[in-house]
C-alpha cells in the first residue's frame, strides 16, 4: 500500500504531516521532487513500526533554490475596474498573504521484507 501526505509550509516554513493507523511493517518515505525546493541530505529514508517502536519519525531539510518561480499555491489578485467612461483601469497584481509551498512525500511500506520475514 502506498500513502501520500502534503507538508504546507508557511511563513515559519517548517511543517510536519502525521499517518496514524499504519499497520507494523518497515517503510520507505520519499520526498518528491518540487519545482522551487531541493532537499539537502537523503530523499529516501526508512522506518520500522513495530510493537517496540509505535511510532517511527524522519525528518527532511530543504533549500530554497528557485526563488523567481512562483510555487504550487501561489495566487496572483487581480483588480480592474471599468469607469463610467468604459475605459478599464488594472491594478498593480500582488501575491496575496498565507501563500505556502509544499512537498509531497510517499510513504510505501516494503510489504516483501515482511512476507519474507512471517515465512520464517
Amino acid at each position: 500500500m502506498i500513502y501520500y501526505r502534503t507538508i504546507r509550509l508557511h511563513e515559519i516554513l517548517n511543517g510536519s504531516a502525521i499517518v496514524k493507523d499504519l499497520p507494523y511493517g518497515e517503510y520507505v518515505v520519499t520526498e518528491m521532487e518540487t519545482l522551487r525546493y531541493v532537499c539537502v541530505g537523503d530523499l529516501v529514508q526508512q522506518a520500522v513500526i513495530n510493537e517496540e517502536n509505535k511510532t517511527a519519525v524522519v525528518k527532511f531539510q530543504n533549500k530554497l533554490v528557485k526563488e523567481e518561480l512562483f510555487s504550487h499555491t501561489d495566487v496572483i489578485e487581480n483588480r480592474f475596474r471599468i469607469g463610467d467612461d468604459g475605459k478599464v483601469s488594472i491594478t498593480q497584481d500582488k501575491l496575496l498573504d498565507n501563500t505556502s509551498d509544499f512537498n509531497l512525500y510517499r510513504i510505501s511500506q516494503n510489504v516483501l521484507k515482511a512476507v519474507e520475514k512471517e515465512e520464517q
